[in-house]
């Protein structure tokens, strides 16, 4: 084994826990994603069902109920093929894209969400916090979409079957 042999063995290891720490921090976010979701669902759902009847909380829980279930099958699969999509990055060396469109897809997921749970809260002028953090969430999606961007390739160095 040379000297050779032994950096890039060292930089796999390092590129297999980077991969399970954001793997664990993708995790979270989604989880925060799920239960801001649920919440701007089920505002949307209390302005669907305004009218005032005894089905009306039955409606609002069963879409409640409905999405989670639905919302989080489609998490765990999401987090079973990200474990797998990030491990093949470091294969192909395409480890930090690859955790970038997975960060950004997020990220751009919660915008909408929160932005949703603002406008069925309605709008207050004093909560400048909220547009603070709405905003950042908007700017480090799209920020983490751009680095995940593919870089411009030559016709000639595109290989037949190459997904990315």
């Amino acid at each position: 084994m040379t000297h050779k042999d032994l950096n890039v063995g060292k930089c796999t290891w390092l590129s297999y826990v980077l991969v399970y720490v954001m793997w664990v921090l993708v995790l979270a976010l989604g989880i925060w994603v799920l239960l801001v979701s649920r919440d701007a669902i089920v505002g949307v759902a209390s302005l669907v069902f305004v009218q005032v009847s005894s089905a009306r909380a039955w409606r609002i829980s069963a879409v409640e109920k409905y999405y989670v279930l639905g919302a989080g099958f489609v998490w765990l699969g999401l987090m079973v093929s990200s474990e797998l999509y990030f491990r093949n990055g470091v294969r192909r060396g395409r480890l930090v894209p690859r955790i970038a469109r997975v960060l950004g897809a997020e990220l751009l997921a919660l915008s909408v969400f929160d932005a949703i749970l603002f406008v069925t809260q309605g709008l207050p002028a004093e909560a400048w916090l909220r547009w603070l953090i709405l905003g950042s969430e908007l700017a480090f999606g799209v920020i983490c979409l751009v680095i995940a961007r593919p870089s411009p390739r030559v016709i000639s160095d595109v290989q037949a079957g190459d997904p990315d």
